[in-house]
Parts: C-alpha cells; structure tokens; sequence
C-alpha cells in the first residue's frame, strides 16, 4: 500500500486483518474503514500516530473495542482524528483522554526509546525533559540491573508511586513538582498540613508510604541507592521523604526546595555530600547534623541564616558554604571551632564577611583552612593574622574587632611613620610593610 501515494480513503472491512501495521506508510490516508476484522491488541492503535492526515476511523466490530478505555486510548494516541466508530469526538472528550494518559510512562514509548524490550540488559535511563507524571512501564518485572536513572524536569508529584527497583544506586529528580505534608512526632503527616500542601486527596500509590503500620512503597524501597537529587521541587518536609531506610546514601542533593528545618536524617552515617541551598533554614537544631558522621560537603547557601550554631559535631567535614546568608556577627565563627577538619569555607555575602577581621578571624579559628571564598590561605597571610591577635590571645575575638577596627585620623610625617614602624614590629596594627 505504500506505492499508492495519494490514497486517501481506504475500506478493508469483514476481513481477517489482526494487525494495522500495513498502514503505517501510507502517509496519504484521511479516512480508514476496517470494522469487523480481528484486531485484538489495543496498542495496534499506535501505528495509525503516522498519519498526520487520519480524521476519520472505524474500528466497530474488531476484538480490540472491548477492551477498557478503548476510546479514550484511541483518541489519545491519534490526536487530529474527528470521528471514532462513527461517533464524534468533542473537545470535552479529548481533554479527558489526554488526562487520563497524558505523562505515564508505557511500555510502548519505552520500547521506541529504548529500540528493545530486554528490561534486564537496561543499566542506564535517561527520561529527562518527558513531560511524566507517572512510572507505569517501570514496574514491570526485569529491571533488576537497572543502577542509574535520571528523571529531571517531568511532572513527578511524589516519591512513593515509583518503582522498586533493587539495584538502584543514582536516581536524578530535579526540576520536578514533588510534594511532601509536613510530618508530626510519630512521623505521620498532620491533617492540616495535608489541607494546605494537597487539595486534591492524596493519590493511591502515596497511602501506603504515609500510613501507620502499612508496607513501605516508592523511595524507601531503593535501599541501594547512594546518590539522590531533588533539588528544585516544592518539598517542605525531609522526614517525610523517610530518607533513613536509605542506609547506603552518599549524596542528597535538596536545593532549591521550600524546606525549614534540618532533620529526618537518621541512619545517614554514610552520608558525604548535604546540599541545601536555597531554602528557608533560618538555623539549625540541636543535633539535627548528628548523625552524618561521615559528611564532607556541606552547602547552605541562600538560607536566610542568622546564627552558626549547631553545625557541630562534623568530624570529617572537608568543605563548608554559607554565602549569601544573614550572619552578622563575627563573634559566630567561634562556633565553628570544633570543625577540625575542615579545609575550605566560603562566606561571602553574609554581613560579617564584609568586616575587617573576617579573613583573620577565620584564619586563626579554624587553623586547618586552607582556602576561604575560594582563595588560598598564604603561609604569609597565616603569619599576619597571628600578628593581629598576639596582643590578647586570649580575650574574646569580639573585643580584639572593637580595638582594631577604630580609625583615628592622622597626619602622616616621618616622625609619625616612625612610629607606627614600631607599633608594627610589637604586633599592635597593621605590619610595617603593609598598604597604607
């Protein structure tokens, strides 16, 4: 049929036709009469998504019409089609087929991705930018090698209608529109958190996740799982993620979410990389870092901070950002001083950094700094900075700011010069040969 290139209108009726695969190449076709053959396979539809011309189709009579959602299948797939079976098809019943199947996964799209249906040799899958809402053809049995899945920028509402997938070691959620209701003390959404954060009843899938005593569904389950991102969502709850069933974590990537409150970190002592950027934790609670043992990274940049307290213990920490925070006090890094181990930190854009003493300060808090907002730490710089506090090493770093930062006037003349030349060779103001 092919060859017959201006073929628009096509009867094959009261045959024993079982496939439409036939007509996938006939580009031409506007109206396709079939009714009453033997086509059973609903998704025998999806090779008529070719004909960009089809308005009209029958398929009365066929096995295929029995099956549930037969119509609104048909419609979906088949888009610019008019008439069905010879009824009509209005715009009221297109919006429904298209929220009916509209951002579910099916086996058919994963095949065409794919070009195979061997789920065990999958070891990899990239479904960025799909548009998906729901993982259907990811439940079916035999992605058992499946270690890296990466789901940014779809339409994903919740993390509990996912798949099981047990050998999971990398799953990307970026960029989605995942929920979560704040949880009480036991650990169970409050009523009125589910009020305000879900409108609609909560979907089938979520239930089992959020109820007591019900068998754990969807990101619980993935217990090999070592890297997660959900940055860029709309979580405000991190206890209700149940991250402590994922004992293997090694990266938790939650920027850019609406989050408060640092906690629902339990189990995580292998945890190495924290990111939470862009939220709104205006400070930590007591203890709410205690049990990342093993943590090297940590970012809170954009949080609104006012205060450095509880960010201790860390004894492994390599690597701390607090830019763009609300930190005003210099007095603060003081509490960062049982961070033994940490190498880098980066302050910039919080009120503090702009002080004078805040390099120096952190230069002699924190002897293990090797680089601050991203500059390296001179052995010539460490030696000023003990320059600066061997005056009274062991008053409060709060008065040694008061007595250094006062600017008094002077008329420079060489006698004056002099002096300060010595006031610099006894460790009271800047060195002798530094930048007036």
């Amino acid at each position: 049929l092919e060859t017959l290139t201006r073929l628009a209108q096509l009867s094959l009726e009261d045959n024993e036709i079982t496939s439409l695969g036939g007509l996938a190449l006939v580009g031409s076709l506007m109206e396709v009469y079939i009714g009453n053959n033997r086509v059973s396979v609903l998704k025998e539809v999806q090779h008529l998504k070719g004909l960009q011309k089809l308005i009209i189709l029958d398929l009365a009579g066929n096995p295929l019409c029995e099956t549930p959602d037969y119509r609104h299948y048909t419609v979906y797939q088949l888009r610019k089609l008019k008439v069905l079976d010879g009824v009509g098809i209005e715009v009221g019943e297109q919006s429904l087929a298209k929220e009916k199947y509209a951002g579910k996964l099916t086996t058919e799209a994963l095949v065409e991705r794919l070009g195979h249906n061997f789920w065990e040799h999958v070891h990899e899958l990239d479904l960025c930018r799909s548009k998906l809402r729901e993982l259907d053809a990811l439940h079916a049995p035999g992605f058992v090698n499946l270690r890296e899945l990466t789901l940014d920028s779809n339409l994903i509402p919740e993390v509990f209608s996912l798949p099981h997938l047990p050998a999971l070691t990398a799953l990307r959620l970026n960029h989605n529109l995942i929920t979560t209701a704040p949880t009480d003390a036991r650990g169970t959404p409050s009523s009125s958190s589910c009020r305000s954060n879900s409108p609609a009843p909560p979907s089938p899938a979520r239930r089992p996740a959020t109820t007591p005593n019900a068998p754990l569904t969807g990101l619980p389950t993935l217990t090999a799982l070592e890297v997660l991102h959900l940055g860029y969502n709309q979580i405000t709850d991190i206890p209700s993620l149940k991250l402590s069933y994922l004992r293997n974590l090694r990266v938790l990537h939650l920027q850019g979410n609406e989050i408060t409150r640092v906690d629902g970190l339990q189990n995580l002592s292998h945890l190495r990389e924290l990111i939470l950027d862009r939220n709104r934790i205006r400070q930590l609670d007591p203890g709410s870092l205690l049990p990342l043992l093993s943590l090297r990274e940590l970012r809170m940049d954009e949080n609104g901070l006012r205060s450095l307290d509880n960010f201790a213990p860390l004894p492994q920490l390599l690597s701390l950002s607090i830019v763009g925070n609300r930190v005003s006090e210099i007095v603060e890094i003081e509490k960062l001083e049982s961070l033994h181990a940490i190498v880098q930190i980066a302050v910039s854009n919080n009120p503090f950094s702009r002080k004078q003493l805040c390099r120096p300060s952190l230069i002699r808090r924190l002897p293990t700094l090797t680089h601050i907002d991203g500059r390296e730490v001179t052995a010539e710089e460490r030696e000023r900075s003990e320059l600066v506090f061997s005056q009274d090493l062991r008053g409060p770093l709060v008065q040694d700011s008061r007595f250094l930062a006062t600017k008094v006037p002077l008329k420079l003349t060489s006698m004056n010069f002099e002096m300060m030349s010595g006031l610099s060779a006894l460790g009271i103001g800047p060195p002798a040969n530094s930048n007036l």
